[in-house]
């Protein structure tokens, strides 16, 4: 039963923090299922049995939903988003990105999807291609948000830093420069890797 609340309260975190990676979650989950698994007392005179936090010995599909999912609040980020003007595949671009779902290639390698070099092909600093390097973290596209200009706290977390960078900013069209340079990044990097394209500070 408490395990079960840890892994809700893990999913939670996850929801609040974009960019949240994957790969922290599966060991925050893999080092309780070992507590679990170590620390278990068994008394072989007994049959095992399930048991639930809802204090039956039924399952129910719509109450282990709740737990898991359904009290995860979503970061204010999504709503923001919806809210701007940019156009839909922008949206839906930053939207992906804010679930940690665009395929960068960190996200390939979790899928097992061999690759050459899963490096950032944008900044040849032999750092990893995750979401939060590609879009923040590469010296090319620090250069990039420098232009605008924007520049990021990453000191803070992910969530914070971007509502810092908005109130640093000071302009109400932040939301819509914003997305629509991470869109501009995403197409840069995509030509660089698939159409030999040439990095360009423009934007």
């Amino acid at each position: 039963m408490t395990r079960l609340k840890r892994y809700g309260n893990s999913r939670i975190q996850a929801s609040r923090c974009p960019f949240f990676g994957v790969d922290g979650l599966k060991e925050v989950q893999l080092e309780d299922l070992q507590d679990i698994i170590h620390n278990r007392q068994r008394d072989e005179t007994l049959d095992d049995s399930w048991s639930y936090n809802w204090g039956t010995s039924i399952y129910s599909s719509k109450k282990a939903y709740a737990i898991f999912i359904a009290s995860s609040p979503d970061s204010p980020l999504f709503k923001w988003l919806w809210k701007s003007s940019n156009l839909g595949n922008h949206k839906f671009s930053f939207w992906l990105l804010l679930r940690d779902r665009l395929n960068t290639r960190n996200l390939l390698r979790r899928k097992h999807m061999p690759l050459v070099d899963y490096n950032c092909v944008l900044c040849n600093q032999g750092c990893e291609e995750s979401s939060f390097h590609l879009f923040f973290e590469c010296r090319f596209n620090k250069e990039c948000w420098a232009s605008i200009p924007i520049i990021w706290n990453l000191n803070l977390n992910p969530l914070d830093m971007i509502l810092q960078g908005r109130l640093n900013f000071g302009s109400a069209i932040f939301r819509e420069i914003f997305i629509t340079a991470c869109w501009i990044i995403r197409n840069t990097r995509n030509n660089t890797i698939f159409d030999n394209g040439q990095k360009n500070l423009q934007l």
